[in-house]
């Protein structure tokens, strides 16, 4: 028993190891470029550290490179599901190797923790297996699905955001095509005045447009579905009526700002509800408590006094 236990915990210092390694972050390009100037050094580029990065970037590599040639095998690359899945890890600033080693390192944990719990508690209570294989393909399951919820949720809050951020940057192009500006340059400009990630993204795209001779619009537009943002896409096409066949942008620009304004609200009017709505059954089961709370004594004494 004791070589069992033993054994145990060694599976499961080797899988919670695997995990945290896993789960470290390698050091940014801009970090690393910031470091390499000032030649200072950082203790998270010590080389253990980026030995543990680069096989983890490696099994992120291989696993991703593994569902890709799946997907593309099966003929599903094209569903809405794997769209999906490529524009949210896109646009969340993450990758599918980085999805790809944390469902495969939780589902490892989730499948060796029952089982080594079943090992060391087995000497302690009759536990039988078929409960410990039930709860290990169960954690196996949760742990490999447990990162898309993640990736679901933040994918939504930041099509929210990035739906939010859409809207400021027409009011600001229409702010800058009214002080005299061009199409192109108002686009620039607006996307250079807050350092927001969509602003910044924005901002990017709109100079390698700019530098290898292509539209800003066609670049918005390419933006915009690949971030699954219909705004950006809607923009860009209002955008490229003005630059290809001389439209008057600005006053359909402004009419596009009011109604992401109106829309904003409209969605913010919505979600409101949804809270009132979720916070109804809680305030009812909480006065239910407080009368009975208060009502349980003198409940117990009318009782008491008819016997």
């Amino acid at each position: 028993m004791s070589t069992l236990v033993f054994s145990a915990a060694a599976a499961a210092i080797g899988v919670l190891g695997f995990v945290w390694s896993s789960a470290r972050r390698p050091v940014s390009l801009g970090r690393a470029i910031e470091l390499r100037q000032t030649g200072a050094s950082e203790p998270s580029v010590r080389s253990e550290e980026r030995l543990l990065g680069r096989s983890r970037s490696m099994l992120g590599t291989r696993l991703a490179r593994e569902v890709t040639d799946l997907v593309e095998s099966r003929g599903v690359a094209d569903t809405p599901t794997w769209r999906w899945l490529t524009t949210t890890v896109t646009l969340c600033g993450t990758s599918l190797e980085d999805v790809a080693v944390r469902s495969f390192s939780l589902a490892i944990a989730g499948a060796v923790v029952p089982l080594v719990g079943w090992v060391v508690l087995s000497g302690l209570a009759d536990v039988s297996v078929v409960v410990a294989f039930g709860c290990g393909t169960l954690g196996c399951a949760v742990g490999a699905v447990a990162p898309l919820i993640s990736l679901h949720r933040q994918g939504a809050a930041a099509r929210r955001h990035a739906r939010a951020a859409v809207g400021c940057f027409v009011d600001l192009v229409v702010l800058a095509l009214a002080g005299g500006a061009g199409i192109e340059g108002s686009l620039l400009e607006a996307a250079h005045v807050a350092d927001d990630w969509v602003f910044d993204r924005i901002a990017r795209t709109l100079v390698r447009a700019r530098d290898a001779g292509a539209p800003p619009w066609v670049a918005l537009g390419e933006l915009g579905r690949t971030m699954d943002v219909p705004d950006l896409v809607e923009l860009a096409a209002t955008v490229g009526l003005a630059g290809s066949e001389g439209a008057r942008v600005q006053r359909a620009l402004a009419a596009r700002a009011v109604s992401l304004r109106r829309r904003e609200l409209a969605d913010a009017e919505r979600n409101a509800n949804a809270v009132t709505e979720r916070l109804f059954l809680p305030s009812i089961l909480l006065v239910a408590g407080f009368l009975l709370f208060v009502g349980y004594p003198a409940w117990t004494r009318i009782l008491g006094g008819l016997s």
